[in-house]
């Protein structure tokens, strides 16, 4: 296989009936480029490990099997060392892509907008546990979001989902959030990268979350989830030194 330009990390813990459909969704992208896909499994217990078996011996595909559960932050963070190629995407394996021209669409919007940090769009949530789907973002139109200069609003800054980012490796700075668990976090990560470049953002469906009411996020009440959001924020602030306090600060009482 040729230098991959784009690592796509599977995040996998007890996905067995939908990991299938994930790395589906990733091999089955058309792109001009070679993809490398890593799957970092925190020792799941439920026939997820016979599912990426399966795919083990594929050339593009290596698999990080752990002995015992670490944790999703932990796992994560050690998934992101593993990184060497250009660009990078998370997918947790609870989820998927939608449109086989993802990668390359966004690829492509990076590699001709060299201020931009990340490629993002929007997704579809799948409420499986209710049988409805929603938009998750709404009214956002594509194009690009830069760093609020005095404060933030909704006007420059957006959430999208984790599954619908492409990353620039050369601006994520591991050390710099070791303690943390930033990029584990839909709203702490989407800042992070704002901080380091632009949000490209493409008015279009490419991935699908999959809301089981089961997950780290979804299974929680929403007061839980309202705690953990802030909690992230306040762990970014501190890795940031405070810079960005008095946008911090005031991240949950934005316009």
């Amino acid at each position: 296989m040729n230098t991959p330009l784009v690592t796509v990390l599977l995040i996998s813990y007890n996905h067995a009936d939908t990991f299938e459909k994930s790395i589906q969704s990733v091999l089955s992208q058309k792109t001009t480029f070679p993809v490398q896909i890593i799957v970092c499994d925190d020792a799941s217990t439920d026939g997820t490990l016979e599912i990426i078996n399966k795919y083990s011996n594929l050339e593009n595909v290596t698999c990080i099997l752990r002995d015992k559960n670490v944790g999703g932050q932990k796992n994560i963070y050690e998934a992101l060392k593993l990184i060497n190629t250009k660009y990078f995407a998370i997918l947790e394996t609870d989820d998927y892509w939608c449109d086989d021209t993802k990668l390359q669409t966004q690829i492509d919007v990076l590699e001709n907008n060299p201020d931009c940090s990340f490629c993002a769009h929007n997704t579809l949530v799948n409420y499986t546990f209710e049988g409805k789907t929603k938009k998750f973002l709404n009214g956002v139109k594509t194009g690009k979001f830069t760093f609020p200069p005095r404060k933030i609003t909704k006007k420059y800054y957006i959430e999208p989902h984790t599954s619908s980012r492409v990353c620039r490796t050369e601006v994520m700075n591991l050390e710099e959030i070791k303690n943390t668990s930033v990029l584990s976090s839909d709203i702490s990560s989407n800042f992070y990268f704002l901080t380091k470049g632009s949000l490209y953002y493409i008015d279009k469906f490419m991935s699908v979350y999959n809301y089981t009411g089961r997950g780290i996020y979804s299974g929680v009440s929403s007061y839980r989830q309202r705690y953990n959001s802030a909690l992230r924020i306040k762990e970014l602030n501190a890795a940031f030194g405070y810079k960005y306090n008095n946008l911090l600060a005031r991240f949950f009482q934005r316009d």
